[in-house]
């Protein structure tokens, strides 16, 4: 059976700049329908009491690893965020009480820096209220030896690692203990010291390298402490392993609702257009009056469009990698080892695609005649220009005009 002619069989083919103007629209379309089809289907999704039940679940197991941590005296919330505070906020919560402490130890000689309005909502002017001011101290002394069965690591807590192993009192000259009172265990800033960090806080330019210095003892102390508590302490690591598992479910969920707006987009832009315009136009092409037919020069087939469908799919996946960034910010991250449907690693995905579209947009200009990417190559169509007359045709309505001449001429 002879195979029907396309109408663009003899039209030129098109250039590789003027694809390149049909690829970058389609593209665009593609990441603007699945960035919409995501955000209705994520909204629908949201009604499911499957996915109601992670979320909720995973909000109070949040709460419950703040409390945790709150309760460990390492941090606490702020109120105004609902968060925990960071710990350079803690760091100078301990330091200032320190130095408050130390202060008013002597008396009335140092009255008018500690009336100070730098010191606004500190009391830490008994020994009882600087220790619970300071979280790190009762961790390691209080919290962890009170509840060391809780704990896979029953080492590395109590006063003596505190002072050795946290604030190494024997390897730096800042601090010292049982001066002002009776407690062995509790590190006091030595006087001097005490009034350079209250010169610091009063003035942030004087002295800077002391409080550096000091900043950083118990910055590496708290750190110490909080890596303790997520890796250590049971009931923060059971928290932590039912929160992962909620997380893991909703990375994939939403994965998984991504491939699908991407298919879906697929489909709208390299089938369903193409079947509302025929001969292959994607609405790109449509815009820029660019039609496709077979290699041989008949129509194209709903097969041709499917084969390119489907090495489209491959091919443009990599594009959908900005759509995920845009949706997640930095947790776009997480999604690069989630396995959608189960088997398909988006950055292993993501890699192949990014490579196939390089490649593919190199062979373009390799297929010099055809000026065919691999999609086509492989779907067996080419891509022509609607306006531009083929220059076989042109010649032979020459020549046919020249013998007519000639036939003129003799007689």
């Amino acid at each position: 059976m002879q195979k029907a002619e396309s109408i663009y069989s003899k039209n030129v083919v098109v250039s590789p700049k003027k694809k390149i103007l049909v690829y970058l629209f389609d593209y665009l379309l593609c990441l603007v329908l699945t960035f919409v089809l995501y955000t209705c289907i994520n909204f629908v999704n949201g009604f499911f009491p499957y996915v109601t039940s992670i979320q909720e679940d995973s909000m109070n197991i949040q709460q419950d690893l703040y409390e945790t941590v709150e309760d460990s005296y390492l941090s606490y919330v702020d109120k105004s965020t609902g968060l925990l505070i960071d710990r350079e906020v803690q760091i100078e919560r301990i330091l200032k009480n320190n130095v408050l402490y130390v202060l008013n130890s002597y008396g009335d000689e140092y009255s008018s820096r500690i009336n100070s309005v730098i010191y606004n909502g500190f009391n830490s002017l008994d020994l009882t209220s600087l220790k619970e001011g300071d979280g790190l101290y009762t961790y390691f002394v209080t919290f962890k030896t009170n509840n060391i069965d809780d704990f896979n690591d029953i080492n590395n807590y109590g006063s003596e690692y505190y002072l050795n192993n946290i604030i190494k009192i024997n390897e730096n000259e800042y601090f010292e203990v049982g001066k002002y009172n009776e407690d062995l265990n509790y590190p006091l800033l030595k006087l001097e010291y005490a009034l350079a960090l209250d010169e610091h806080f009063h003035n942030e330019t004087y002295r800077v390298e002391i409080y550096d210095e000091i900043y950083t003892i118990y910055y590496e102390g708290l750190r110490n402490g909080i890596n303790d508590v997520i890796s250590t302490y049971i009931p923060y690591v059971n928290l932590y392993s039912r929160f992962s598992e909620n997380t893991n479910s909703m990375l994939n969920i939403r994965g998984n609702i991504i491939l699908i707006s991407f298919l879906i987009s697929l489909i709208i832009t390299y089938f369903l257009f193409p079947l509302i315009y025929k001969n292959s136009k994607t609405l790109g092409m449509k815009l820029f009056k660019q039609g496709a037919c077979k290699i041989d020069g008949s129509k194209t087939t709903i097969l041709n469009d499917v084969i390119r469908l489907i090495i489209q799919l491959f091919s443009s996946f990599s594009l959908q990698i900005p759509v995920i960034f845009f949706l997640f910010g930095s947790q776009a991250m997480y999604f690069f080892d989630v396995n959608l449907l189960g088997f398909i690693n988006i950055y292993i995905l993501g890699l192949v695609s990014f490579c196939l579209a390089v490649f593919s947009f190199i062979f373009t200009f390799i297929n010099k005649d055809t000026h065919q990417n691999v999609e086509e190559f492989l779907a067996q169509i080419v891509i022509k220009d609607i306006d531009e007359f083929n220059v076989i045709e042109e010649k032979k309505e020459i020549e046919n005009n020249e013998i007519k001449d000639e036939i003129r001429s003799s007689n």
